[in-house]
């Protein structure tokens, strides 16, 4: 109990600026949580595209951030953290308000690839964080900061699920402009909020020898951050981009559930991971990320498993059900996952490269929700469910195998910086 008191006091003592940037990630996400878990069913239910056409929105949309992440870590890194995440936000928003006017295929396909752009400088938000806390606070930053997330999603989820009852599209084009709203505020309220620049914009020239000093060339020369592009990708071609698409798909697609059902499922997985985040948060300080990681495989590979058990079952409600547990255990693996990689990654950063850093693990996140949606949609749409699930199965499977591998430890000999780069400008 006494452990708890502590980490509960080591909480309330967050600088102000941590909390108001917690503040407005939950703000951005309750607006994502309005969209993004019924996109799906909007795009093929009401605008009667295929299953092709609506997951290759989302893989569009990653794509998009997957081009425009490296561009807003360098940004971040040249002009400052808080103006990058400003102009995302702007960009973002305004491909909210083309998804709510869309009728066709080309015009939503537009819309996912400008909301791309400015997702892609999320990855920005973790530099914020890890800038704005000691290294030893950071797990618990960012802890919180996917508790929230979160939070926000699942309560925007099942503000969507009841304003989306009667399937009526101007409901569902109601939610995509408020979204584009949340990004707005977001926006302004980080600009005029959080006044802490990047240290490379700190420093003067002579002595940081430019702010491009470390070009992502020579970034991508560390073996470290290779290892961590790719376990991130493959976790998120198995794992959180099949959580937005190919999750939702296949139970659509081979149990007939709705957005009633989803929403039941997407409120079990918030559920689970506000409650077990609390529960979890003394553990993350001390465990390694690497055994983190090997938990998140088990825990995705095992979901996936009991999926293919609710797809085989005859009644709806016993599928619900199943599905249900398998949304909470994907859910534990995903409290594991927010903590371990954002650490590794920012624990071989240094401020005046922690933009392109934390650019790069974007990246790699864009790549896996770019493969994965295609993934789904191409073994769906040709009836291959079974094919689909395993397949994800086996790739968690995978990166927990290249992780342990190729993954470095964080002792005291792998917290060293990325300070030995070659000086290439970008």
């Amino acid at each position: 109990m006494s452990t708890e008191v502590a980490y509960l006091a080591q909480i309330r003592s967050l600088p102000r600026p941590v909390w108001g940037l917690l503040g407005a990630s939950g703000v951005n996400s309750l607006g994502t949580g309005l969209v993004y878990p019924l996109l799906i069913v909007y795009l093929t239910r009401v605008q009667d595209f295929s299953v092709s056409v609506a997951t290759g929105a989302v893989s569009l949309t990653s794509l998009g951030a997957f081009l425009c992440g490296p561009v807003a870590g360098w940004a971040s890194d040249r002009f400052g953290r808080t103006r990058t995440v400003f102009g995302a936000m702007l960009v973002s928003a305004a491909g909210m308000v083309l998804y709510a006017v869309a009728t066709t295929v080309w015009e939503t396909m537009l819309a996912a690839l400008i909301v791309g752009v400015g997702i892609g400088a999320n990855s920005v938000w973790y530099a914020l964080l890890a800038e704005a806390v000691s290294e030893k606070d950071r797990p618990t930053v960012f802890a919180l900061n996917f508790t929230m997330m979160n939070l926000a999603v699942g309560v925007g989820g099942l503000i969507a699920s009841l304003a989306t009852v009667g399937g009526q599209a101007w409901a569902f084009q109601l939610l995509f402009l408020i979204n584009a709203a949340s990004f707005v505020v977001v926006g302004v309220v980080v600009l005029r909020g959080y006044r802490q620049a990047p240290a490379a914009a700190r420093a003067s020239d002579e002595e940081a020898g430019s702010t491009a000093s470390v070009s992502y060339r020579a970034l991508l020369a560390d073996r470290r951050i290779l290892a961590i592009f790719g376990v991130t990708c493959l976790f998120y071609l198995a794992g959180y981009s099949q959580l937005e698409s190919g999750f939702s798909a296949v139970l659509v697609e081979t149990r007939g559930m709705g957005p009633r059902e989803l929403a039941v499922l997407f409120t079990a997985n918030t559920t689970v991971v506000v409650v077990a985040q609390l529960y979890l948060l003394p553990v993350f300080r001390n465990f390694a990320p690497k055994r983190s990681l090997g938990v998140v495989a088990v825990s995705w590979a095992s979901c996936w498993g009991l999926i293919l058990l609710a797809v085989a079952m005859s009644d709806l409600t016993t599928a619900l059900l199943v599905s249900c547990a398998a949304i909470a255990v994907f859910a534990v693996g995903e409290c594991f996952f927010s903590v371990a990689m954002p650490t590794m990654v920012n624990a071989v950063a240094t401020d005046e490269n922690r933009g392109r850093v934390n650019g790069i693990y974007g990246a790699a996140t864009s790549a896996g929700y770019v493969l994965g949606p295609l993934l789904a949609g191409g073994l769906l749409d040709r009836d291959m469910p079974n094919t689909f699930i395993l397949g994800a199965l086996v790739i968690c499977l995978l990166a927990w195998l290249l992780s342990f591998c190729f993954l470095p430890a964080l002792g005291p000999s792998a917290r060293k910086r990325v300070t030995d780069q070659r000086k290439v400008p970008c």
